[in-house]
């Protein structure tokens, strides 16, 4: 059991980690974060996450603001990367509108 403990100590200091950060000036109460399509938990936000080596995409959106997203690449073992997600910009396009279609032309139709 010792033996085991110890390689598992060994190996976990090589592997590569990815933290994404969330500033109190980005933080909201509706701030969706994925990594790789994957949501990532607010307990999960700041601590280092063991992750493959290459690129990763991180997105971060919230309703009513632009969405924002990183690629950071975390290369090789023991590489320590971490990427910070900005405050959200607000969306000032107006929400799409759905036009009606005319009731009575529907209805002479049939």
């Amino acid at each position: 059991m010792k033996l085991a403990r110890a390689r598992a100590a060994a190996l976990e200091s090589t592997l590569p980690t990815l933290t994404i950060v969330v500033p109190a000036s980005a933080d909201r109460a509706d701030l969706q974060v994925t990594r790789d399509g994957e949501t990532v938990g607010r307990a999960a936000w700041g601590t280092p996450i063991p992750v493959d080596p290459g690129a990763h995409l991180v997105e971060a959106s919230a309703p009513g603001h632009k969405a924002w997203t990183g690629r950071p690449k975390v290369n090789g073992a023991s590489a320590a990367v971490s990427i910070e997600i900005p405050a959200l910009e607000e969306d000032s396009a107006p929400p799409p509108t759905v036009a009606a279609a005319p009731i009575l032309a529907t209805i002479a139709a049939f």
